[in-house]
């Protein structure tokens, strides 16, 4: 079961208006781009002095808006505005930006400025820097550039390694996601495994708990690029999920787990996973995200023996995505095996597509080919599963013979001592002859 992929960043937007943005004029969206982005640069700049990381959590939440402006002019603007300390750096940054700069009067490139130059004549703090370095990589992201933009990734991880401050810890979670959605777009993401690993270890080790989740999430996203369903397996059960992450974080680590557990033909466990994950998405917003957890969603139900509610293929985010899993659940509902077979054959494709099945298509040749399964019973699998279930079971008897033993030297307490006992002899005699003097 391959896995797709979604890029999607799962927050709740503001409710702005899609109709009144279409009529701001793009000069007025320029100048709010760069309001915003100085604006969070204070946020970042009032968070380190202040030591509060809800300033920095405020910035990353309203990166989503923030990124669906960004341009080349903007991001001009704002690299030779705020890196007048650090040319170097400013030239860098530059130089993966493929907008020219403004011309003067005379013809030469002049670095755009913006309102209040103040602020620049201060150096960028460790945070802000990382911050803008951010925001070229979004760009690089959306305008379909990845090796660029795994070149600016790589860049910005030296950045976020030689910082150990506890206040880059939330912006550094957001750079690993990008960092190794940069590397899955080049089609080389096993090149990152072992940094991943070795930052999973340091954000463990520092209770960073949403570092922990982004990079723990990075590294199941990993191995489920690659089919590498076991590897999945065992990271998830050796780990453990900070309590404290995000909503977010929460629904990706559960979709994936939902994906392992459907692998395993846990069913059950993999629909209860896929639920959470639901729950846990934002309601507004990550359209792409709940579309793929249906469709997995529906077909472990079906697999489960289980109807899915109408009222799910109702939604209008997603039923035209959902619509070829209605015409399947309405064959299974009504028991008919021809219409199966016929929802199946046009279902194909989009199963592919969507990772229910694993299976290629041959365009040339207009067949669709099957992965060839595995005998299980041919490898050492089977004898694995039953020497894990047999030593539980001896636990559980070895745990059970434990708890009957008494305690050292608990069959004392009962006993009474040699002089309780003569105390207790004496008594009998005399109340014996008290006895027999009661008789005479």
């Amino acid at each position: 079961m391959a896995v797709q992929e979604v890029d999607v960043e799962m927050t709740i937007e503001d409710g702005e208006n899609t109709s009144e943005k279409e009529k701001i004029p793009k000069a007025d969206v320029e100048a709010l781009s760069l309001a915003d982005i100085k604006e969070h640069l204070m946020f970042i700049e009032k968070s380190v002095s202040s030591k509060e990381p809800r300033f920095i959590l405020r910035v990353v939440r309203s990166l989503v808006s923030v990124r669906k402006r960004l341009s080349a002019k903007i991001l001009r603007k704002v690299v030779t505005h705020f890196y007048v300390h650090s040319t170097q750096q400013r030239d860098t940054l530059l130089n993966f930006i493929d907008e020219p700069m403004d011309m003067d009067t005379n013809g030469n490139k002049a670095p755009a400025r913006v309102k209040n130059a103040k602020s620049s004549q201060q150096p960028l703090l460790p945070e802000q820097d990382i911050y803008i370095h951010l925001l070229v990589l979004l760009y690089l992201i959306d305008c379909g550039q990845p090796q660029m933009a795994v070149d600016c990734a790589d860049m910005l991880m030296k950045k976020v390694v030689a910082q150990p401050q506890r206040t880059v810890d939330l912006i550094a979670a957001k750079c690993y996601f990008y960092l190794s959605r940069s590397y899955e777009l080049l089609g080389c993401l096993s090149n990152i495994r072992s940094f991943l690993h070795s930052r999973l270890r340091s954000a463990v080790l520092r209770n960073d708990y949403e570092g922990q989740a982004v990079l723990l999430n990075c590294l199941l996203r990993n191995y489920l690029h690659y089919n590498l369903y076991e590897q999945a397996s065992k990271l998830a059960s050796k780990s453990v999920f900070p309590e404290m992450a995000s909503d977010n974080e929460w629904a990706r680590f559960l979709y994936y787990l939902g994906r392992i557990k459907a692998i395993q033909l846990d069913y059950s466990e993999a629909h209860k996973n896929l639920l959470q994950a639901i729950r846990k998405a934002p309601e507004l917003s990550a359209v792409g995200f709940r579309q793929t957890v249906y469709k997995l969603a529906i077909t472990v139900e079906l697999l489960l023996g289980d109807i899915p509610d109408r009222s799910l293929f109702r939604q209008p985010q997603l039923r035209k995505s959902l619509a070829p899993y209605y015409q399947l659940t309405q064959a299974v509902k009504a028991g008919n095996l021809s219409m199966f077979n016929e929802v199946l054959e046009n279902l194909g494709p989009q199963a592919i597509r969507d990772g229910v099945i694993e299976a290629t298509i041959n365009h040339a040749q207009g067949y669709m080919q099957s992965k060839q399964t595995v005998d299980v019973y041919s490898t050492g699998e089977p004898l694995a599963a039953f020497h894990k279930r047999i030593s539980f079971c001896l636990d559980i008897h070895n745990k059970s013979v434990k708890t009957m033993r008494f305690p050292p030297k608990s069959f004392h307490k009962d006993l009474e001592t040699a002089e309780e006992r003569r105390e207790r002899e004496k008594q009998d005699i005399e109340y014996a002859k008290e006895m027999t003097d009661d008789v005479r």
